[in-house]
């Protein structure tokens, strides 16, 4: 999942994209978002989480489906490749 905007606060979601749509989810991994809370963790513009991610969908009273997303765990971080300048 990318990366779209972390939440430095546990009480506030993350947001994703997954390639097709952007989506919130709680991150429960509290030894990943120990990390971000001590600063060693840093995220840039297209880093990806690789995570066990648990998805609930439920219908609304108006009749809609949602979903509930949480991130289990991170397994990993990955950041993109650096672009290297070209020599003139």
């Amino acid at each position: 999942m990318q990366i779209v905007k972390p939440s430095f606060d546990e009480r506030l979601m993350w947001t994703f994209f997954d390639g097709d749509t952007n989506f919130f989810a709680d991150i429960e991994d509290e030894v990943f978002f120990g990390e971000v809370q001590r600063r060693e963790r840093s995220f840039a513009k297209g880093d990806l989480l690789r995570v066990v991610l648990f998805v609930e969908s439920f219908i609304t009273e108006s009749g809609q489906i949602s979903n509930t997303r949480i991130v289990r765990k991170v397994i990993e971080q990955i950041q993109p490749p650096k672009q290297i300048p070209l020599v003139e």
